[in-house]
Formats: C-alpha cells, structure tokens, sequence
C-alpha cells in the first residue's frame, strides 16, 4: 500500500491484529529486524530502499485503551503524532472503546477516529455526542483491506 500515515490500531484480539497486520502489509519485529539487516548488507541500493520506506504505513498495534493512550501521549511529546486511530468497541478487561477516546481526544482533540467493532455496547449517536472535537466514523467486522486503505488515505490528518 502506497501509505505515508502514522495509524494507530487498537484491539484485543491478538488474531484481528494480525489481520490487520496481513491487510496492511506491517511486519512483525522480527521481520523489521530482518529488513534492518539486509538493508545494511546491500547499501548499493540506497535509494530503492528509501523509497520503500517512504511507502510504507507506521503502523503502531496495541491491544488496550490504555496503550492507546500512552502510545498518544509519548507520539505527541516526540512531536509525530498519529495521524488516524482505529479502535474496537470492546477491549476487556480495560476501558472500552467509548472511554479510550474520550482520554485520546483530551490528549489529541482532532484526531480522526475509526470504531472498528462487531458489536458495541453505545450507539453512534452517543458516541458522536461523547466526542464532539472533531469526526469519528464507523467500520463494522468483518473488514476488508480496500476499507482500511481508503480510511487510511480518506480520514487521515
């Protein structure tokens, strides 16, 4: 995916992370660690490599509110913030969705936020009046991969 974004993505099922994972063409660290490495190993390429850089999402995957926020927190204190956050409804045994962005748009107001859920204990109008700052927007699971790629290159900042 053609991507220069910074996205967050917050759910807690390990097997969602790792669609979202697939979908998005995000490595595992041992893969980046492997890239690192062939990366030093052909320094001819420099430039092809950059490029592919370039391309690709940062993407950051956790699987509670609360990492959402630290994650929020320590992108806007080393000045990159995230660009769009996808976040399920239901994170047990933490805060849910609804309160994990409250506590982002406290930290972030105008983020662009993405529920991405099977089921939600609050209807969209509650969580539209809950977060009034700036748009949120809805995404029902089962997803596919051309719906995160529009939302990533449509709703981010």
């Amino acid at each position: 995916m053609n991507c220069d974004k910074k996205v967050l993505i917050v759910d807690d099922d390990s097997s969602v992370l790792q669609l979202y994972r697939q979908l998005l063409g995000v490595k595992s660290e041992a893969q980046k660690n492997e890239h690192m490495l062939s990366e030093l190993m052909s320094l001819v390429e420099v430039e092809d490599q950059q490029k592919k850089t370039r391309e690709s999402c940062d993407v950051t995957l956790v699987d509670q509110g609360e990492a959402a926020v630290e994650e929020i927190q320590g992108a806007l204190q080393s000045v990159d913030p995230f660009q769009l956050l996808f976040l399920d409804m239901r994170l047990p045994p933490g805060m849910d969705g609804k309160e994990t962005a409250v506590q982002v748009r406290r930290i972030q107001p105008k983020l662009p936020i993405v529920f991405v859920t099977a089921f939600s204990d609050h209807s969209e109008q509650t969580l539209k009046t809950a977060l009034p700052t700036a748009p949120i927007y809805f995404n029902y699971k089962p997803f596919a991969r051309l719906e995160l790629e529009s939302a990533i290159q449509n709703l981010s900042l």
